[in-house]
């Protein structure tokens, strides 16, 4: 069985953000994602859907398998 760390995942999705110097409202406009659910992603207050983790993939230019198992830097 695959195991995800929430927070690792939480981590590289604010850190892509950041790097990029989006706002989270640029990515919500971007990726269809409610700018409360990302702020909740990156909390690590909820997991993110298969789909959100595609789209956000997408937009940040990286796997899905890097966003949610690698420790992106």
């Amino acid at each position: 069985m695959i195991s995800y760390n929430l927070e690792r995942i939480s981590r590289n999705i604010k850190l892509l953000r950041n790097k990029r110097h989006w706002k989270v409202s640029y990515v919500a406009n971007n990726t269809g994602i409610e700018e409360k659910r990302l702020r909740k992603m990156e909390e690590s207050e909820v997991i993110p859907k298969h789909t959100e983790l595609y789209k956000l993939s997408r937009l940040f230019d990286v796997t899905i398998d890097n966003l949610v198992f690698k420790e992106l830097k």
